[in-house]
């Protein structure tokens, strides 16, 4: 139906014509594809029509109960690999056919989540001050990611872990880095030099980042998020701020 293979939930969701339907509903798909089934098989496409009727358009209460089951089968520790649409619409009582009409898949449905929760936190951190590296009550910028981490430590185990998602580390990582770009303005137009590009500096910092909280959720017991973000802050600005012709800003750690 579209140029991507359809996976296993897809085929299984192909039940009747009003399944079918209702796959073929998003406006571009069934738009583009609508003109040549009706050369191929006219009658096919008065079932389709007449299906679309019996289905009905969904609210939008179907794809916040989809988004907010995939959360918490997630937040369960289980292996994002392993969950199906077929779970998601169980856990939260949606058809099927009906999920497909709001997301391609599983993958699109996460983004659509996680795309507002990255800006939201985005907007929780305090743009760096030009004469302290310490600009949310006196903690460092990460303070509120650590924080964030710690909240949703379910979660974060299941996506950053060897069983994880790696095209949510890529996109973890993105976000931070605009996030550290965005922040580290104020650094930027007090330097006196810049050795490195500061897209460079902001994919190094975000890099850091995921790659520290991955070793904080395997501690149980370890540092907290206070303390990750200031360890967080140290073991990073000696280098970033030397390349910036801003050493004088340590002594504010």
């Amino acid at each position: 139906l579209t140029s991507d293979e359809p996976d296993e939930d897809v085929l299984d969701a192909l039940g009747d014509s009003g399944e079918i339907r209702a796959l073929l509903a998003r406006e571009a798909v069934y738009g583009g594809l609508r003109p040549a089934l009706a050369t191929l098989d006219p009658g096919l496409v008065r079932r389709l029509d007449g299906a679309w009727e019996r289905v009905g358009t969904p609210g939008p209460d179907a794809a916040s109960q989809a988004a907010n089951s995939l959360m918490e089968l997630i937040d369960e520790e289980r292996d994002y690999d392993r969950i199906h649409v077929r779970d998601i619409c169980e856990r939260a009582d949606v058809a099927r056919p009906t999920f497909y009409l709001h997301f391609k898949d599983k993958h699109q449905l996460l983004w659509s989540s996680m795309e507002q929760e990255f800006e939201t936190l985005r907007d929780r951190m305090r743009p760096m001050q030009g004469d302290s590296l310490l600009p949310d009550e006196g903690r460092p910028l990460t303070y509120i990611v650590f924080e964030h981490v710690a909240e949703n430590r379910g979660f974060y185990r299941a996506m950053l872990g060897k069983h994880g998602s790696a095209e949510f580390i890529t996109r973890f990582i993105e976000h931070m880095a605009d996030a550290f770009f965005q922040k580290h303005a104020p650094l930027r137009e007090r330097a006196t030099r810049a050795e490195f590009a500061p897209e460079l500096i902001t994919n190094h910092l975000a890099g850091a980042l995921v790659g520290m909280i991955q070793w904080w959720l395997k501690n149980e017991t370890g540092p907290s998020a206070a303390e990750m973000a200031r360890a967080f802050t140290r073991l990073n600005a000696p280098g970033v701020l030397n390349s910036m012709g801003l050493s004088e800003l340590l002594g504010s750690l």
